[in-house]
């Protein structure tokens, strides 16, 4: 947990630094063993790390059988993708699930790093400083990105954790890390201007209002929501006006000729890719040069934004076709299968399944998964959820409703406990 705010080489080291740890705590079988969701009687195909496995396997395959596709180092693009493969199963298999003691000090632990990861953008909002290599840069009109190379990677890395914690809130109302980390994570969403990223969590954020709640609960929930709306809608602020821009008539993606917005140009130049190799797809290395004729076929040769697809999906079935697609979707059915049946509580089956839509909801405008930074929270995010879940057994061992006691309050529906409170 403590890489999520740095940028992807500090995240990588500490990784890293994680692996070696536990490689002095296991032995070879115990590592194999981590490899076939923890038990060696269940299925290959049941396991996540197989998908995992095979699907950067057959972005090297695809590569390599694409003539146009010039990749010299596979290894360079496969090792981007070794921690989402091994790091959740193999760290679970050692620590295995939390106790409630253990649960208490990671929250904690959690909370206090949001804190500061919140106060970083809100510094960043206030002032305009970035790091630049290994300076401070101080800029105008500027979008926090913490220690992230780019606004929206650090909007999809706190977005991975908001279902988390927009669940933790309505469960664990008398828990101050509970509001202090929704509290921190909101600010960072706010802050960092991404539209879509914004009405997602806002839409999430009502849908357990309304699920979760009841009463003047819910009303006055709603109430609270609707007024920082109106507040931000009709005051001068970064995000009312990125949101007007987009509805105006100059707009602000709107530099691809023909087009409604650039990543409708974005999107029909990878189709174009798509059709020419849909089942295989053209693998990695899809750069500018290799894009531009694709451009070109759109009418958009001198297309000044000839950027990757800025949707995750298409941009796997430009990379791994149909089977690329295919093998993808199977490893998150796997995944939420283990969180499904050994989970120790309801509450981690819904921030997993919650999590994974709203995710993929967000990446249809943007190559969130393809992202190093993103994806490297999304791994801190699946060992998280692993280590909420015995995989010993099928049985709740109720390690949520141990963090604390949910509140009795009336008339509304308590996920950890599964009755109306």
């Amino acid at each position: 947990m403590l890489s999520i705010p740095f940028g992807i080489a500090l995240q990588n080291i500490l990784l890293l630094v994680a692996t070696l740890v536990m490689f002095g705590k296991v032995s070879p079988f115990k590592l194999v063993q981590s490899f076939t969701t923890f038990k060696l009687k269940d299925p290959l195909f049941l396991s996540p790390a197989f998908w995992s496995l095979l699907f950067v396997s057959w972005l090297v395959f695809s590569s390599m059988i694409n003539p146009q596709n010039r990749v010299e180092n596979y290894a360079q693009y496969a090792l981007g993708y070794l921690f989402w493969i091994f790091f959740p199963p193999f760290f679970a298999s050692i620590y295995g699930a939390l106790s409630s003691q253990e649960v208490r000090r990671m929250v904690r632990f959690i909370s206090i790093i949001l804190i500061i990861w919140s106060l970083v953008a809100l510094s960043q909002f206030a002032f305009g400083w970035r790091v630049l290599g290994s300076e401070f840069v101080f800029e105008d009109h500027f979008r926090p990105r913490g220690f992230y190379s780019h606004p929206l990677s650090l909007a999809y890395a706190a977005f991975l954790l908001w279902p988390a914690a927009v669940l933790c809130l309505f469960n664990f109302r008398s828990h101050w890390e509970a509001w202090l980390s929704a509290l921190a994570l909101f600010i960072i969403i706010l802050l960092s201007q991404s539209r879509m990223v914004q009405i997602v969590s806002m839409f999430l954020l009502i849908l357990n209002i309304v699920w979760t709640l009841q009463g003047r609960k819910r009303i006055y929930s709603m109430v609270g929501i609707l007024l920082t709306l109106l507040v931000l809608a009709f005051t001068t602020n970064p995000i009312s006006e990125r949101f007007k821009n987009t509805f105006s008539e100059q707009g602000l993606d709107r530099n691809a000729a023909g087009y409604a917005d650039d990543r409708i140009a974005f999107w029909s130049a990878h189709w174009e890719m798509i059709k020419e190799r849909p089942f295989v797809g053209h693998g990695w290395k899809l750069n500018t040069s290799y894009r531009l004729p694709y451009y070109s076929k759109i009418g958009l040769k001198d297309f000044s934004k000839p950027y990757e697809a800025h949707n995750m999906f298409i941009q796997i079935l430009a990379n791994g076709g149909i089977l690329g697609l295919l093998i993808f979707l199977l490893w998150a059915f796997s995944f939420l299968r283990n969180i499904y049946y050994f989970r120790t509580h309801n509450l981690t089956w819904t921030i997993a399944w919650q999590t994974f839509i709203f995710f993929a909801a967000t990446s249809l405008t943007q190559n969130s998964f393809q992202d190093a930074s993103v994806r490297s929270v999304f791994v801190i995010f699946c060992t998280n959820l692993y280590l909420f879940c015995n995989f010993k057994n099928r049985k709740s061992c109720s390690v949520w409703p141990a963090l604390t006691k949910p509140p009795g309050l009336r008339g509304g529906r308590s996920i950890v406990e599964g009755r109306r409170v």
